[in-house]
């Protein structure tokens, strides 16, 4: 499949999907609703996934399309996490995803994920240190809300009664081990992008505001509860800090001088979000030092010409 042909038919799929949206703000019949008809725009989704000729990121902005139709109609938390472990698997084999599309997808990701599922991911009880106090009185609250109100119920079937009762606690862990679930599915796939992301060197300094603004968007997330906890934020800012270093390793002789001055002066910044976050691993050298050791040492050889290519 020709690119022209695989940017047309991705334009396609776009279309109907706008057009279920429109169809049910205004509660009427999707123009594409047959069964038929969804299984054939689901076989060019996986036809195009599949296809080796594509090097890039392969329908990335569509994925944050899908993320909106999961949030309207509210579909099964699993069908969501096919979904990103199928994008996954994709983007394990890609050579590269666009940093600007990745954060429009981010975008995408923290304003319609919240509303994705019918396991909220801003509703769970086990994401923070003191999930488990938290989990406890929940437990607590239910077994007295439903001795109060139904006493009468436990003295005439108390076998029934508490049967009720541990078929509400199960259905609450079972939701939170869902969510976890998800969760750690989203972290995947965020790290596996992380992965390939490449920057112009000819945006220069553009390419220093891309990363902090992956930065911010990335602590947005733990926000949300998209992301678990702050140790996974901690990865996911690793793995942008490390990715940004390559970048300036490949591309350092193509920065300009004022690149480096602009990216050294913002570290002397204590405001800079990778220094506010606080650090996880203390036998590691703080973002923010590793960062600018590097650019220094890209700065050096980019004034020497040591990196150029003979």
């Amino acid at each position: 499949m020709n690119t022209a042909t695989y940017k047309y038919k991705w334009m396609l799929l776009s279309a109907i999907f706008i057009n279920m949206q429109y169809a049910t703000a205004q509660d009427e019949q999707p123009v594409f609703s047959s069964q038929s008809m969804q299984q054939l725009f689901l076989n060019d989704i996986i036809e195009d996934l599949n296809n080796v000729s594509c090097k890039g990121d392969v329908g990335l902005e569509h994925l944050g399309k899908l993320l909106e139709f999961f949030a309207l109609h509210k579909k099964d938390y699993t069908n969501l996490k096919m979904v990103f472990k199928l994008f996954s698997n994709r983007y394990k084999g890609v050579e590269y995803i666009s940093a600007k599309k990745l954060s429009k997808f981010l975008e995408n990701l923290y304003t319609h994920g919240p509303n994705c599922t019918h396991v909220a991911f801003g509703q769970g009880l086990l994401y923070d240190p003191n999930s488990f106090e938290r989990f406890s009185q929940e437990v607590k609250t239910c077994l007295i809300k439903d001795f109060s109100e139904h006493f009468t119920d436990f003295k005439k079937n108390p076998e029934s009664f508490i049967g009720n009762i541990a078929n509400k606690i199960t259905q609450q862990v079972e939701q939170e081990m869902e969510l976890i679930s998800m969760q750690q599915t989203v972290v995947r796939f965020l790290e596996i992008t992380i992965s390939k992301i490449i920057w112009s060197p000819y945006e220069q300094e553009k390419t220093w505001e891309s990363m902090q603004h992956l930065c911010k968007q990335f602590v947005l997330l733990l926000e949300k509860n998209i992301i678990n906890n702050i140790d996974e934020l901690d990865d996911l800012l690793w793995s942008l800090i490390h990715r940004y270093c390559y970048f300036v390793d490949l591309t350092g002789s193509l920065l300009a001088p004022n690149f480096y001055e602009r990216v050294l002066r913002d570290l002397k910044n204590e405001k800079l979000l990778i220094s506010i976050v606080e650090e996880q691993d203390d036998l590691l050298k703080p973002k923010i030092l590793f960062l600018k050791e590097k650019i220094i040492t890209a700065q050096a050889k980019a004034l020497s010409g040591s990196d150029k290519k003979v």
